[in-house]
């Protein structure tokens, strides 16, 4: 699938969902078209390094959305904490994130993005691998909006 269907998708199931109607959905918007603006910006590690902040500060703000939207965030900021609450919340108007999908989505997008976005000089040459990230965030919205009942 290519990143234009991808984000279409993204944002497709945001808006159909409890977050689209929350006031952060157009900074959500924003950010993960932000993702296909920057297709052309030179060179390709600038480019890559622009799609991941993009794209992770769509998927953070959309998770944040989500987890204020049924009072479930108790004070976390990042996104491992918003899976932690996601698996560990006590809020019957939403299921559970179970124990091994939180692990994926901490080994897939958490890890991946901190590599980048805390170590310098850490740089993403290839774009298969911005590529398969922004997959996992897909996956990680898909089933995390699944989660209401």
């Amino acid at each position: 699938m290519s990143d234009q269907n991808r984000i279409r998708t993204i944002l497709a199931l945001i808006e159909s969902s409890s977050v689209g109607s929350t006031a952060n959905f157009n900074s959500i918007n924003t950010e993960f078209r932000e993702v296909l603006r920057v297709k052309r910006v030179i060179p390709n590690t600038r480019k890559n390094l622009l799609r991941i902040l993009h794209s992770t500060r769509g998927l953070d703000t959309c998770l944040r959305s989500f987890l204020d939207e049924y009072n479930i965030r108790n004070g976390e900021t990042s996104l491992g904490g918003f899976l932690r609450n996601l698996q560990n919340h006590m809020n019957t108007n939403i299921s559970q994130l179970p124990q091994a999908v939180k692990e994926r989505f901490l080994t897939s997008i958490v890890n991946v993005r901190n590599q980048y976005m805390h170590s310098a000089g850490k740089i993403a040459n290839d774009e298969s691998e911005v590529n398969l990230l922004i997959s996992e965030m897909e996956a990680c919205i898909t089933i995390i909006l699944n989660l209401e009942e």
